[in-house]
C-alpha cells in the first residue's frame, strides 16, 4: 500500500505518512494469518487468513475511494464486500 500511496493521481497529501502506517499495520495483519496458516495448518487459520486477506482488499479499495480522482461506483460495493466477509471470516474463526 505504501508503493501505491505514491502512484501518479494518487491525492493523499499530509496524510501520506498514516497511509504508509497503517498499511504497514494491515500487512502485518495478512503476514500474521499467513503464519498461522502456514505454520499450524488448523481449520480456523485458513478462516483468519481469509478475513486477513479480504480486510487487506477492503483497505486497498479504500484508498482508492478516498485517496484518487476517479472513482468507479463498483469499488464502493467491492469495498464493502470484502469487508464484511472478511469480518465474518476472521468472527467464525473464533468458533473453533
Amino acid at each position: 500500500m505504501a508503493v501505491l500511496s505514491a502512484l501518479p493521481g494518487m491525492q493523499t497529501g499530509r496524510m501520506r505518512p498514516w497511509v504508509v502506517l497503517y498499511g504497514a499495520f494491515v500487512s502485518a495483519l495478512l503476514g500474521k494469518g499467513l503464519q498461522l496458516a502456514v505454520g499450524m495448518g488448523q481449520p480456523w487459520c485458513f478462516l483468519v487468513l481469509a478475513g486477513a486477506a479480504l480486510f487487506w482488499i477492503s483497505d486497498l479499495l479504500i484508498l482508492f475511494l478516498y485517496f484518487y480522482p476517479s472513482r468507479h461506483p463498483a469499488l464502493h460495493v467491492a469495498n464493502l464486500l470484502t469487508y464484511y466477509y472478511a469480518m465474518f471470516f476472521i468472527a467464525v474463526s473464533l468458533a473453533f
